[in-house]
């Protein structure tokens, strides 16, 4: 269980608190498009969790970068854009990483990329077309493939298991930090 009030530096909580929301309302929303039927806001949703894990991950394993993740997230918060003086990395050097760890997370990634991005795939992923009469009847489909449907709920789930064993360790790396630095201070 995270309990954020263990912290004392501000920065700590930010960036717990801010995994924490990012992944809540992802979470919410994957479940939400799912029972909507609505795959390609659906594909977004978990494509962006697996953003998610790849951040924490590349964190844990960059101890250093946290302190260019808060402050890329306090430069957001004021409204600015730049940030030269503390270089964010990439999502795809992040999933680059996670993917040693996590098997075929690339792979998987690259997939749903093919969902979100404007091509004809994600274009045609929703439509209910009547091709005789050349309208678009609905924006949802009717019924998810069972098969797509249990891989995609299985990848979801799998997911978010890695997401918090990510966070548990990025919440005890930060915990012992502050401990060290109490201790030497």
């Amino acid at each position: 269980r995270f309990k954020v009030n263990d912290f004392v530096n501000i920065s700590n909580v930010v960036l717990i608190d801010g995994i924490i929301a990012r992944s809540l309302n992802i979470f919410e929303g994957i479940l939400r498009e799912f029972y909507n039927k609505n795959l390609f806001s659906f594909h977004c949703l978990l494509r962006a969790h697996i953003e998610t894990l790849c951040i924490i991950y590349y964190i844990n394993k960059n101890p250093d970068y946290i302190k260019n993740a808060v402050n890329g997230m306090k430069s957001s918060i004021s409204g600015s854009t730049k940030h030269e003086e503390f270089p964010l990395i990439s999502i795809l050097t992040m999933l680059e990483h996670a993917n040693k760890k996590y098997n075929k997370l690339e792979e998987n990634y690259n997939i749903l990329s093919e969902y979100v991005h404007p091509n004809a795939i994600s274009l045609a992923t929703n439509l209910n077309i009547d091709l005789p009469n050349k309208i678009v009847l609905k924006t949802h489909v009717d019924v998810i493939p069972e098969q797509q449907a249990l891989t995609d709920i299985d990848l979801f789930i799998k997911w978010t298991e890695y997401i918090f064993e990510e966070l548990k360790i990025l919440y005890n790396t930060l915990l012992d930090r502050e401990k060290e630095e109490k201790a030497q201070s």
